[in-house]
């Protein structure tokens, strides 16, 4: 009381203002501010989890404002108030690069928050025309302040510009984090490579019994966790998983040893591969676990992956049924492909595919469940891929089948390279197979597909007007751009 008492007794002749209300008041105050800007980071029912970030998001963000440092900096009397309270200091935003966090404030930080479990994100001010040779060592420097209490961790999110200057778990992330459910360990440029046989050993253990949530570069995973594998297992209750990167052909990283080591997490819903170089180069590779076939992930994501490890992937798993299965930049397999499954997922997305061979592919790979296809940004949708969807496949020696028959949902978003009477052509010849079985749904013995019940297309080009006559007639459901229709309308009582 006496240093707010002197504090005011300096400012005579003032207005009165929001600090002249009894601490306490001041300080509920503060409070409900905080927890406002909070609120927008919130999900779930848990009151203190915070939305994940997508572990393809490289872009560091602004997250200044979830912090409380954006209030206790307003006025000394504003932080001194604060300092007492330890809800305002659980959650840490710690900026390296440009106008970097001191040490004295993380130190500062930690001690304010007391015994609370602690988010806490390490970020890297984006500026473009600066290059932080200092990254690394200013990392080390953070890192070396929080593990003393790696035991509150519950969030630990780490984005910076260089993989290289991120703390790798069992060499520079140690100890007991009982508490951690989300470590995210994500970089913009991926310059880090495999250690050589020579380089120092892990110095010890880090242990997540409750970690739900991974986000980290392949080179670190396959130190961390697959070198030691199964001795040190990665942590067997993950549910969301995301490698990025691995460009180190010195150091093979098989597919099936991945592959092997994940069918240990019985609790993985989603996973997410970018840009991973993994070794496929032995054919036909046997797979030991017969419980490939129950492996069951709701979201797989591909981005930049091969379609040789794509093809590989699906072989040793069976095909796994799944949620969503998504594919942007893939490219198409080398090898000849398998025959389509009855296994696949309900939702597909497939992004900036360049060629119609690779886009057909990825259309028959999603399978024969699929009911919802995204396609977007795809220089590969041409009159051929549609053609493919409009009449039914005579492989040799099989039964014809038609290409995704429980599709009904079809969104295009940036794709000039059809015109929208080689999609009606498409819609077209499957409504009038549909028809011709008395529209028979999946239950029915007559079942051959069914048609195309909503569309959303834009920026796609121009819709003809027989076109737009077409779909507005024969399309519950159909959006192109501005225009809306279908032959779906509401009852007006």
């Amino acid at each position: 009381m006496e240093i707010e008492n002197a504090y005011f007794r300096a400012m005579p002749n003032r207005r009165t203002t929001i600090n002249d209300l009894p601490p306490d008041v001041l300080l509920l105050i503060l409070y409900e501010v905080f927890q406002e800007r909070l609120r927008y980071y919130r999900t779930g029912q848990h009151g203190d989890d915070l939305v994940p970030v997508s572990p393809h998001d490289k872009h560091v963000s602004d997250r200044s404002r979830c912090s409380a440092e954006y209030l206790a900096s307003v006025c000394p009397l504003w932080r001194f108030s604060m300092s007492s309270r330890s809800i305002f200091w659980a959650q840490l935003v710690v900026w390296t690069g440009r106008d970097a966090t001191p040490l004295s404030l993380i130190r500062e930080y930690l001690e304010w928050s007391r015994e609370r479990p602690l988010h806490i994100y390490v970020l890297r001010r984006f500026d473009p025309s600066t290059v932080d040779h200092a990254e690394k060592a200013h990392v080390k420097a953070i890192v070396e302040l929080l593990l003393p209490h790696v035991k509150r961790w519950k969030v630990l999110s780490i984005k910076l510009l260089h993989s290289s200057s991120l703390p790798c778990p069992r060499f520079d992330l140690v100890g007991l984090a009982e508490n951690l459910i989300q470590l995210n360990l994500d970089f913009i440029v991926d310059d880090v490579v495999s250690r050589s046989a020579e380089a120092p050993s892990p110095v010890g253990e880090f242990e997540t019994p409750l970690l739900e949530e991974l986000s980290i570069g392949g080179v670190h995973f396959r130190e961390a966790y697959m070198e030691a594998f199964p001795r040190s297992s990665i942590p067997l209750q993950l549910r969301r998983l995301a490698l990025t990167g691995y460009m180190s052909p010195q150091v093979r990283f098989p597919l099936v040893d991945l592959l092997t080591a994940l069918l240990t997490c019985k609790d993985l819903c989603a996973l997410y591969l970018e840009n991973i170089q993994l070794d496929v180069s032995v054919a036909n590779t046997p797979f030991p676990h017969s419980s490939a076939w129950k492996w069951h992930v709701e979201i797989i994501d591909f981005i930049d992956i091969s379609g040789d490890v794509i093809e590989e992937f699906h072989r040793l798993l069976r095909y796994p049924m799944s949620q969503l299965a998504s594919y942007t930049r893939c490219s198409m397999p080398t090898r000849e492909p398998s025959e389509p499954t009855d296994r696949g997922s309900f939702a597909a997305g497939l992004a900036e595919i360049a060629s119609p061979g690779a886009l057909l592919y990825y259309v028959t790979l999603v399978g024969h469940d699929v009911l919802e296809m995204t396609i977007k940004d795809s220089a590969g949708l041409q009159p051929e891929v549609l053609r493919a969807l409009a009449k039914p496949t005579s492989p040799e020696g099989d039964d014809p089948y038609w290409l995704c028959p429980n599709l009904v949902e079809l969104h295009i978003t940036g794709c000039r390279q059809f015109r929208s009477a080689d999609l009606r052509a498409a819609l077209e010849a499957r409504l009038i197979a549909h028809e011709a079985t008395d529209f028979a749904i999946p239950d029915d013995p007559d079942f051959v597909l069914r048609s195309v019940e909503a569309l959303y297309v834009h920026d796609c080009g121009e819709l003809a007007p027989d076109d737009k006559e077409w779909f507005d007639k024969n399309v519950e459901h159909v959006r192109w751009d501005d225009w809306e229709g279908g032959s779906w309308r509401p009852m007006v009582s």
